[in-house]
């Protein structure tokens, strides 16, 4: 069953920061080819797709408020291109949530909620980072697990 796996969130806790950590790893990763990689125009967020050994693997790093629209077309254009398993980011609530709910719904892909790893009250850039990984880890070991 295709899966879409959100990673769900406030704003500033390290969505998009994870989903960068998990395309590296995929990027470093010999055993998945990018088919594709799109920078976003506010050139930080970015839309990626990978060819795994069995599957393929989507992207999807932006997902704040006012983003509905760019996310709706960039859902429709991994369903056609045979998407298996898509990583997005939201926030906790508002359209770009709905947005994703009722793309899952309306294809088939089972629903994955997740959140990032975040460290609160401090900026300890050493642990942060880790944090990150261990989040990026996981989520490729779901991908193994789907």
């Amino acid at each position: 069953m295709k899966s879409l796996i959100i990673l769900r969130g406030v704003g500033g806790q390290g969505k998009s920061t994870s989903l960068n950590v998990l395309k590296k790893k995929l990027e470093e990763n010999s055993t998945y080819d990018s088919i594709m990689l799109v920078p976003h125009p506010d050139g930080y967020d970015w839309i990626s797709i990978f060819g795994g050994p069995s599957r393929k693997v989507g992207i999807i790093s932006f997902g704040d408020p006012g983003a509905e629209d760019h996310v709706d077309s960039v859902l429709r254009d991994m369903l056609a291109e045979d998407v298996d398993i898509i990583f997005a980011a939201s926030r906790t609530r508002g359209g770009v949530l709905d947005l994703i709910y009722e793309f899952a719904k309306e294809n088939s892909y089972r629903i994955i909620v997740t959140a990032p790893l975040h460290l609160e009250n401090q900026n300890e850039q050493t642990v942060i980072e880790t944090l990150n990984s261990e989040c990026a880890d996981m989520l490729i070991n779901l991908i193994e697990k789907l």
